[in-house]
């Protein structure tokens, strides 16, 4: 007798749960379908500067360094000839 009570009470607490969720949720999308639409946000834009990376440094060193004529290699190629021309 005092478990069918209880499961009762249970039941009847469950129903009454769910339809005051279902109440509040007509009340909620009513309110929200009435609502005014708000302005469209504006896109979040990064600065147009960026910073120097490391890499764009270690190109502009690179770069120096190629244009620089290595005088080694210039003395070292006749030689080469002249040692294979014997």
């Amino acid at each position: 007798m005092l478990l069918e009570g209880l499961l009762i009470n249970f039941i009847i607490l469950l129903a009454l749960g769910v339809l005051l969720g279902v109440i509040g949720g007509v009340l909620g999308g009513n309110f929200g379908r009435r609502r005014t639409p708000l302005p469209p946000v504006e896109e979040y834009h990064e600065a147009e500067l960026e910073p120097i990376s490391e890499t764009q440094t270690e190109e502009s060193t690179s770069e120096s360094q190629i244009e620089e004529p290595p005088s080694e290699t210039s003395s070292d190629e006749p030689s080469s000839l002249t040692q294979q021309a014997e």
